[in-house]
This record gives structure tokens, sequence and C-alpha cells, in this order.
């Protein structure tokens, strides 16, 4: 199974919220949603919509959903909506902005292992220079001296 993309996620969330707002009823706001989203992220809602349009209970639609670690707290928003038959769009969008905050603490992650990762070519880089410029001059110059005899 594709791992899905946390971004795609929250855009999938976010776009139920307005769907949702606008009167649609979860189902056929899942299958909007899902016809609108390319990718694994559309293809997941696309079989879950399936499988709610036939009367699948939405644990077993979600199912695909509930097991990828991004989308989880989306399907678990649309499942206790489908369940309850209370409005998802507060849990919604708690997991679009959970999703979205966890996508920018990754890519600072990566921004700072950058550092320390970027270091070691550029000492490579750097250390040859250093050495035929500060060194070398400074080794000959106390070698012509040794041998000079002063």
């Amino acid at each position: 199974m594709q791992r899905l993309d946390e971004h795609d996620v929250a855009l999938a969330a976010d776009l139920l919220v307005a769907v949702v707002e606008a009167g649609v009823p979860l189902p056929a706001a899942v299958q909007a949603v899902a016809g609108l989203l390319p990718g694994p992220v559309g293809a997941s809602l696309r079989a879950a919509a399936r499988l709610l349009t036939v009367g699948a209970a939405p644990s077993a639609a979600l199912s695909s959903l509930l097991d990828q670690p991004a989308a989880a707290p989306v399907a678990r928003a649309v499942r206790a909506a489908l369940e309850s038959g209370a409005s998802p769009v507060p849990l919604l969008e708690a997991a679009a902005g959970s999703q979205r905050e966890r996508a920018r603490s990754a890519r600072l992650r990566r921004a700072r292992g950058l550092g320390s990762r970027a270091a070691l070519p550029l000492s490579l880089c750097f250390l040859p220079a250093f050495v035929l410029v500060a060194v070398v001059p400074v080794v000959l110059g106390g070698l012509g001296a040794v041998l000079s005899g002063s």
C-alpha cells in the first residue's frame, strides 16, 4: 500500500469541511472530494465512497484510510460522524491542522539536519586550500630556517 502524503490528506479534510458546510451529506461529500483529488488519497477516498454508497459499515468502508497513519485522523472523524450523525466539521478541521503541523515539523527537522550533513563536504573542499595557503608556507619557512642552520 502506498504511503499517503500529509498535504493531500490535509487538503482532503479541508475540502470535506467545505462541502459538508455547504449542506452536502457526508457520503456524497466523500464521493465529491474523491473525484477532485488525484493520487493515492483520491483513490483511497474513491474506494471508501464506493463502499459507503453500497451500504458498507463506516469502519469497513474507511479501513484502507484507517490503516494509514497520515489519513487515520481524517478517517476517524468521518467514521465518527457517519456512526453518530454529528457534524464532522470540528474533527476534520482539527485533523487538517494536525496534519499541517506534522508536515511542518518534518520539514523543519529535515532543514535542521541539512546543516550537519553539509559540513563534511564543505570541510573536504576547504581543507586542501587551508593546508596549501596556511600550513605549507609555515612548514617551508621553518624547514628553510632549519636547513640553513640559522
